[in-house]
């Protein structure tokens, strides 16, 4: 990972030490996943977290998600489960566009 990636990683980490979880993006659904966030960095990356406690994230994963690369089906297979049922839902992002379009 180089050059608009990594800068995008490093400000979303930056995001995460200042924001915690309101900065962590879109949570992923399924009742084995709840704790887990994705957040959409340069391009085609993502960054997948988890919260301990309010102050204390751990990075899971920085992976592109393409045609032929799925990090959503590696956190499935490195978890033991199969992908869930229940759609993802979008509702923190929507919300950020709101805040963000109002006037």
């Amino acid at each position: 990972m180089r050059g608009k990636a990594k800068a995008s990683l490093l400000l979303a980490i930056d995001g995460l030490r200042r924001k915690g979880c309101a900065a962590a993006g879109v949570r992923l659904a399924g009742q084995e996943l709840s704790a887990v966030c994705r957040l959409d960095l340069y391009g085609m990356w993502r960054l997948l977290t988890a919260f301990e406690a309010p102050d204390r994230c751990i990075l899971l994963m920085v992976a592109e998600h393409t045609r032929t690369a799925n990090p959503y089906q590696l956190l499935y297979e490195a978890l033991g489960i199969g992908v869930p049922e229940e759609p993802r839902s979008k509702q923190a992002r929507l919300l950020r566009l709101r805040r963000t379009t109002a006037h």
